[in-house]
């Protein structure tokens, strides 16, 4: 991922550095848009600007909102500029669109903000996810009509911004205009999923219950394996960990396996049924969705994959250390969650009741961010 903070701040000295960086790996296009040297999407009318950061989820939301945009307003023109490029989360949401740009966007110096808005003059101005630097803030009220603040954590104050979509109620600052607070990632979040990944691994094993830890260390995956290997889960369940890093996946199966334990890694498997004690490290995004409606509870370690998880309408627990929206059940260490998961298994009607309270705490957000996205696009149709 790109250092935002050296390739797009406001430091000369580093913006130097990656200038001459990306120039001598043939990157002139991003070079030239650092500065602000971009071209507008061609054809007529006015041009809306959407502006992406580095992560992918600002770059997937700034994508999606492009398109609804598109749909909603047939005569702009738009652009989408971000700081990693990313074409396997926007191209396939672009096909089809006319009158629309795509590419890098510039660094938070003022002269390259300047030159910024001079090449594309745009209308108005969404920066999407990602906050943007200090310049950008302070600068683009005063150079475009209309600028829009959407799903910042935490927002940042921005005097002359015409209206903040925030993530979180807790994250506003005063005097500014806010809308409803509510995660728009929760719209893109798969909803119908087929069960049908529980039925296979299961296999003859018809009421073997499911576990799951998102976001693991793996630093700490000893620990954990250890206290799951001397409990009675173990016996007669299975445990899925996602690591914190999806590079760390294949480290994590080694370590299960040092523990002589049996480890699937969900990328070689071959849809067949494992054996309970088993664990099964998930190693590949795509598996996210049909785990959260496979296992009978899981807990997360970094909030990435909340919605996904409430959406499956399992039980769903968190580290204390998580900053979440919404409020789910805390659970400190590996000792507190097994007995937790013991409980659950024992009373079946209780992890039933809890996992529908999970899943309605994620429609109450996806309703509230349909209206979000309806008053944005309803701002923008006015523009």
């Amino acid at each position: 991922m790109v250092d935002s903070s050296a390739a797009y701040g406001a430091s000369y000295p580093a913006l130097w550095l990656q200038d001459v960086r990306d120039r001598w790996a043939g990157q002139q296009a991003r070079a030239n848009a650092r500065w602000g040297w971009v071209k507008p999407a061609e054809g007529r009318g006015k041009l809306i600007w959407l502006r992406a950061g580095a992560s992918s989820r600002s770059v997937l939301l700034a994508a999606e909102l492009l398109a609804a945009i598109r749909h909603r307003r047939q005569d702009v023109r738009l652009v989408l500029t971000f700081e990693q490029d990313l074409p396997e989360i926007y191209a396939p949401r672009f096909k089809g669109l006319r009158k629309i740009a795509v590419g890098y966007g510039c660094c938070d110096r003022p002269a390259s903000i300047q030159r910024m808005v001079e090449n594309l003059k745009p209308h108005g101005v969404i920066a999407v996810g990602d906050t943007p630097g200090e310049n950008f803030l302070r600068l683009l009220p005063l150079l475009v009509e209309h600028v829009v603040l959407f799903q910042q954590h935490p927002m940042p104050a921005m005097p002359g911004v015409e209206i903040c979509y925030p993530l979180n109620a807790n994250d506003l600052p005063p005097g500014q205009l806010f809308a409803l607070a509510a995660d728009a990632y929760t719209m893109l979040v798969q909803q119908q999923v087929e069960p049908s990944f529980a039925g296979i691994v299961r296999g003859e094993h018809l009421d073997m219950p499911l576990w799951a830890m998102n976001g693991i260390d793996v630093t700490d995956a000893p620990d954990i394996l250890a206290q799951w290997q001397a409990s009675s889960l173990a016996e007669q369940s299975l445990l899925c960990l996602t690591p914190a890093n999806w590079n760390d996946a294949e480290a994590l199966h080694q370590i299960t396996q040092s523990f002589g334990l049996h480890s699937e890694r969900l990328s070689h498997w071959r849809r067949q049924a494992i054996a309970p004690g088993s664990i099964v490290v998930v190693d590949e995004a795509r598996w996210l969705a049909p785990l959260s409606v496979s296992v009978t509870a899981q807990h997360l370690l970094r909030s990435e994959e909340l919605w996904q998880a409430l959406a499956g309408g399992a039980v769903c627990t968190a580290s204390p250390s998580l900053l979440l929206p919404v409020t789910v059940e805390r659970i400190a260490d590996v000792a507190g969650l097994l007995a937790s998961w013991q409980g659950l298994m024992q009373s079946p009607f209780v992890a039933r009741q809890q996992g529908d309270a999970c899943r309605k705490l994620f429609w109450q957000q996806r309703r509230a961010a349909e209206s979000m996205l309806d008053d944005l696009l309803n701002r923008v149709y006015e523009w």
